[in-house]
């Protein structure tokens, strides 16, 4: 193996599946190099028994198979855990970049999760502080660089280091995030893992299950890269 495909393999090797399968799909695009760093990394997954999962302390990591008949949430609150609940509240996954000819489109998914209205209310109001937030910061960024003669560099650096403060902001007041999504599986993530845990029985799914679909979307992918090659 030479250093090139070595390399491509320590890529790839860092990725989580999602991200190799959509990367298979795109198989005759890649340099020979890549496609076989790919095949022996989807190999790999394949022998090897799957490695458990990392993660935070504070949050639970649940990636849900996508299905016809939708995705069921608890009738509890994901914040406080009351079960009154009151209108949702919509959450955005990470986006992906479509490049066309004359623009780049970003897709993402947009889900609507209940929330208690005393919570549902804390959150609109604190999305809306930190959107107020981002624009003053914006603001005083590009203004500053105006002053500095630096139309670049500074506003950009500038405001990075005042958007720092906002992720705490969010990690403070809301209880589900969104990840990175595909044709087949969604990922979601539970600050309370009592809520995670009732989130994966509603949807009548457990690890196993979810190990299970991803491992065999896996081995469809290294079939298709190794007729390939």
């Amino acid at each position: 193996m030479n250093d090139t495909t070595r390399d491509f393999g320590k890529t790839y090797s860092k990725m989580a599946d999602d991200e190799l399968l959509r990367l298979s799909a795109e198989y005759d695009t890649l340099l020979p190099v890549a496609r076989a760093a790919l095949a022996a990394e989807l190999q790999r997954r394949v022998i090897e028994k799957p490695a458990q999962r990392i993660e935070s302390p504070k949050w639970t990591n649940v990636e849900m198979p996508r299905r016809l008949d939708g995705i069921h949430f608890p009738k509890m609150c994901p914040n406080c855990l009351r079960p009154d609940l009151a209108a949702g509240i919509s959450f955005d996954s990470l986006s992906h970049a479509k490049f066309r000819f004359t623009h780049v489109r970003h897709d993402y998914l947009s889900i609507k999760i209940p929330h208690c209205d005393r919570c549902r209310r804390l959150v609109v109001r604190r999305r809306r502080q930190v959107t107020a937030y981002l624009i003053a910061a914006a603001a005083l960024s590009f203004g500053l660089g105006i002053w500095m003669e630096s139309y670049r560099l500074v506003p950009i650096l500038l405001f990075a280091v005042l958007s720092v403060p906002v992720t705490w902001v969010f990690r403070s007041t809301e209880s589900i995030a969104l990840g990175d999504y595909d044709d087949k599986f969604i990922a979601f993530r539970f600050r309370n893992r009592e809520y995670a845990e009732a989130f994966k029985k509603i949807n009548g799914v457990s690890e196993a299950d979810i190990a299970t679909e991803q491992i065999t979307e896996i081995l469809k992918a290294y079939s298709r890269v190794s007729g390939a090659k």
